[in-house]
């Protein structure tokens, strides 16, 4: 048991939790419908994912639309959600 338990812990450590993306897919979601589709370029969030700085760049972007305290610069969930995406992205 002690075995699964740290493999659970390992892979928690490098990956974003489920609440951190689903966070981000209803506040970009939100930004769009808010009018802001156009705001950003897809340029600029690939570069963005490349420079893993992409809530800094969508906060400051479109100002006051988010609220990415949540996820502070450099916190383990801000690191692993660039790292996430930039892999994600990667593909396609």
């Amino acid at each position: 048991m002690a075995k699964a338990e740290e493999r659970e812990i390992t892979m928690a450590d490098d990956k974003p939790r489920l609440s951190t993306l689903t966070y981000l897919g209803f506040s970009v979601n939100l930004a769009i419908s808010h009018g802001h589709g156009r705001s950003i370029s897809f340029d600029e969030i690939y570069e963005s994912l490349d420079k893993g700085t992409i809530l800094e760049d969508l906060d400051a972007e479109i100002p006051d639309e988010f609220d990415f305290s949540l996820f502070p610069v450099e916190s383990e969930q801000s690191v692993a959600l660039n790292k996430a995406i930039n892999q994600i992205a990667g593909g396609l």
